[in-house]
């Protein structure tokens, strides 16, 4: 029932318009209104009804990852790349974070971007959101290791370029991807339904996931 109602929602609705009526609901998911008013209970507060119509309070794909994750592989086609960025930089914020998409930083001579910044207290997540998997996950857990350590040994200009009042910071590099990534990196790798439990992890023990120390001062691995 759930994923009915979710894929219908993906082809009624917008990542800037998450609008849509009851009716236009019952006539794509071919679910009933008993059906779908229970769908939209569960979802509380993350859709709220305005008049004949209803509007989700949430990016859509996190209401979709509530209502069932297991539909998450059939909707990739019906998002683009800033969808799914935003859908990283939302999770994160939700667990204290301040985020930054779409970084842009030249180190080392060389032009950088970083998908999705998240900065809280002297933590800084680094994440690589990955939607399309183009090349193997190995090398992209490499390139995007380059880019952390570049940030990590000229940490005083991308402290100031990103108005971080933070003399020192633990850099923690990130690969988030669409599915599920077999194998051993040197860098979590963790499909999106996972995201909070890796954002738990970086709570509850950070100390037992990879980072880099960064300093003003001096380089500490």
């Amino acid at each position: 029932m759930r994923h009915r109602f979710v894929e219908a929602l993906f082809k009624l609705t917008s990542e800037s318009n998450t609008v849509f009526s009851i009716e236009s609901i019952l006539n794509e998911s071919l679910l009933d209104e008993e059906e779908v008013m229970s769908v939209l209970n569960t979802l509380g507060s993350e859709a709220s009804r305005i008049g004949n119509y209803w509007k989700l309070t949430v990016p859509r794909l996190f209401a979709a990852l509530e209502l069932d994750p297991s539909c998450i592989g059939n909707l990739i086609d019906s998002i683009d790349w800033r969808e799914f960025e935003g859908l990283v930089a939302f999770i994160l914020g939700r667990w204290g974070y301040r985020t930054m998409n779409n970084v842009r930083l030249r180190l080392g001579g060389q032009l950088m971007e970083i998908d999705v910044v998240g900065i809280k207290g002297d933590r800084v997540v680094l994440v690589e959101a990955k939607r399309w998997r183009r090349n193997a996950m190995k090398g992209v857990v490499e390139a995007h290791l380059r880019k952390a350590e570049a940030m990590r040994n000229d940490w005083m200009k991308v402290a100031r370029k990103l108005g971080l009042p933070l003399s020192e910071a633990r850099i923690y590099p990130v690969v988030v991807s669409w599915k599920r990534e077999e194998g051993s990196f040197a860098l979590p790798v963790v499909d999106i339904t996972s995201l909070n439990g890796l954002a738990s992890a970086l709570d509850s023990t950070p100390d037992a996931l990879p980072s880099l120390r960064a300093s003003m001062n001096s380089l500490d691995l």
